[in-house]
């Protein structure tokens, strides 16, 4: 398997091969974590066809003494993907926070009762609910952390930040979720719904 790197040197060089195995490869990661930030599909969707086009046009500025490449990519997918949500008028009437019961049906696949499956479903669509409204920072390196799993030093690479002040967002981020759904303590495996 190609590494990213050179995937990316590829692209700079304008290699469609590499830009298509590049995008097999991170487009459904891209998705889910666009969906987290922006909140709607169609917003998830559009913000992945941004975020690809950018590394088509942007891949040469990729330098790899500065860090990894899938670190490069996640960076430049929540910072566009921030940019055009925010931009959008309206940014917080009428989200759209279900999934269209994607992440209900995997986890109700797997629980044997249904009450059970419905009392999850009701509380993974609210703690993501709530999870929209903290600001972006706070909400970029909780999902960072407990959705996609990634480290503290690969979100500070993606935040640009050092990796005390993504502990910090990290921390208050669950605290205010905490705060805000009024619980003593918020369950990671709520948090880490795929």
């Amino acid at each position: 398997m190609i590494e990213d790197e050179q995937l990316l040197k590829q692209i700079a060089e304008r290699y469609k091969p590499a830009f298509k195995e590049l995008f097999q490869r991170y487009a459904p990661v891209l998705l889910r974590m666009a969906r987290r930030l922006a909140g709607r599909r169609f917003d998830a969707e559009e913000a992945v066809q941004e975020i690809m086009l950018r590394i088509w046009s942007r891949a040469g500025y990729f330098d790899p003494a500065k860090g990894k490449a899938k670190s490069w990519i996640l960076k430049l997918a929540a910072n566009v993907t921030i940019n055009l949500t925010s931009s959008k008028i309206g940014k917080s009437a009428g989200r759209e926070i279900s999934d269209g019961g994607e992440t209900a049906e995997r986890s109700c696949s797997l629980q044997p009762d249904p009450e059970i499956c419905v009392q999850e479903k009701y509380e993974n669509e609210h703690v993501l609910a709530v999870l929209e409204t903290l600001p972006d920072d706070l909400r970029q390196a909780v999902i960072l952390r407990h959705i996609e799993g990634l480290g503290i030093e690969e979100i500070a690479e993606v935040m640009d930040c050092p990796p005390g002040t993504v502990k910090s967002r990290i921390f208050n981020g669950l605290r205010k979720l905490r705060e805000l759904l009024g619980k003593e303590v918020v369950d990671e495996r709520q948090i880490a719904v795929q």
